[in-house]
């Protein structure tokens, strides 16, 4: 997905308000980072997850995100381009 289907998509399932509510985070593994954070006790029952066309993309977007009040989980040090909520 591009940055405006991303940006869209996560708005799409957040809201429009409390971002402060949500975490964001980007990622090369999807379902391992989603079991870390369950095992951290981490609520992720509101997890939704997306591909970003490349990890630059995927960065924009969390950083987006992040400027509007989103808290950050991480960034993979690695080249990512799965961009999740929770």
């Amino acid at each position: 997905m591009n940055f405006l289907d991303l940006k869209n998509a996560i708005q799409t399932r957040v809201g429009t308000s409390y971002f402060n509510l949500w975490t964001i985070g980007t990622t090369n593994d999807c379902s391992t980072r989603k079991e870390e954070l369950e095992t951290e006790h981490k609520d992720c029952r509101f997890w939704e997850d997306y591909e970003a066309d490349n990890d630059a993309v995927a960065r924009c977007v969390q950083e987006y995100f992040q400027r509007k009040g989103m808290r950050t989980d991480r960034i993979d040090e690695q080249e990512s381009k799965y961009i999740y909520v929770f």
